[in-house]
């Protein structure tokens, strides 16, 4: 009788170092292995079910410390894990305040006529779209928005209901999608970018040996376009560089990243922020950044019209 016991607290012990490790592998060693890799980008979720498991054998068989104890570590190890935000740097509104919609539209299969309604409901001053470009049976949906100045380039598009000034395109890295500027009248930098799709299922489909060399090559290139964007606006405090990054808030990159720059989710949304995938989001991979900028409020709106969730900031210059 005393063995079950023993086999529940090495079983617990097992799953809490379990858990641990992969937190730090996720977090601190992240991009530098394809298995960390693959570790940190995957949904986090799926490492909680062990715990989910103990916790009710645990007090099925009436072990009170050791449901305790796993219960702990499923909370605190699955906060961190998760991503789990509150608001931590929330400023308050003023006249200065405008609102920023970054989304995914992917290739506007959803129906460009619904995206455009979500757009005039949700009224953001500034939106900024990916994969916007010409596919399928919509064809170029993004020509004009009643309201809006537009400005583009590839699948990249910036819409603003202030006057744009001046846009351009910024080379991240070479082989790669650029990023598009565009300096609007209120004296603000609005940066959209698409970070490079790991697309494992299709590399792995056609060879599932090549998958470990193609996350290495992945990662290198997420690095690159992370310094480049460092480098280009780190000294700028009336930018905002938003988009698709195709990676979580964990690892090496996101550090590059937030070392310069403010992460506006984590510091003024609540939970864990997914957007992707739309149907059953278990990923953060779509961002804001500044280093000037004050959020007010961030949300992730609930739509399916895309394979991500649009979201949605209300910020200020501080």
């Amino acid at each position: 009788m005393k063995s079950r016991p023993l086999l529940l607290a090495k079983l617990s012990m097992v799953n809490l170092a379990m858990l641990l490790t992969v937190f730090l592998c996720g977090t601190w060693v992240a991009e530098r292995t394809s298995l960390t890799t693959l570790i940190g980008y995957t949904p986090q979720a799926q490492w909680l079910l062990p715990s989910a498991l103990l916790i009710l054998v645990c007090g099925f068989k009436k072990q009170r410390r050791l449901l305790a104890l796993n219960i702990l570590g499923f909370l605190v190890l699955g906060w961190l894990l998760l991503g789990f935000t509150v608001p931590t740097g929330r400023a308050r509104e003023n006249s200065r305040a405008f609102s920023l919609m970054t989304y995914n539209i992917h290739h506007g299969d959803g129906g460009w006529d619904e995206i455009q309604n979500l757009i005039k409901k949700r009224k953001p001053t500034v939106f900024c779209l990916q994969e916007a470009n010409a596919v399928g049976r919509y064809g170029w949906p993004v020509t004009e928005v009643s309201g809006y100045h537009l400005v583009r380039a590839g699948g990249l598009v910036i819409g603003s209901r202030l006057a744009i000034l001046d846009s351009r395109v910024v080379s991240l890295a070479p082989g790669t999608a650029d990023a598009l500027e565009a300096t609007l009248a209120n004296g603000i930098t609005v940066v959209t970018v698409q970070l490079k799709s790991f697309a494992v299922e299709r590399v792995a489909k056609k060879n599932l040996g090549s998958v470990p060399g193609h996350l290495n090559n992945i990662a290198l290139i997420h690095s690159r376009q992370a310094a480049r964007l460092v480098e280009s606006y780190q000294h700028n405090p009336n930018v905002v560089i938003c988009g698709d990054f195709n990676g979580p808030p964990r690892g090496s990159v996101y550090r590059s990243l937030t070392k310069s720059f403010n992460d506006l989710f984590a510091q003024s949304g609540w939970g864990p922020g997914y957007t992707y995938p739309s149907s059953l989001p278990l990923l953060r991979i779509d961002y804001a950044f500044s280093s000037g900028l004050a959020p007010v409020s961030a949300e992730v709106i609930d739509s399916q019209l895309s394979d991500h969730r649009p979201v949605i900031f209300e910020l200020q210059p501080r």
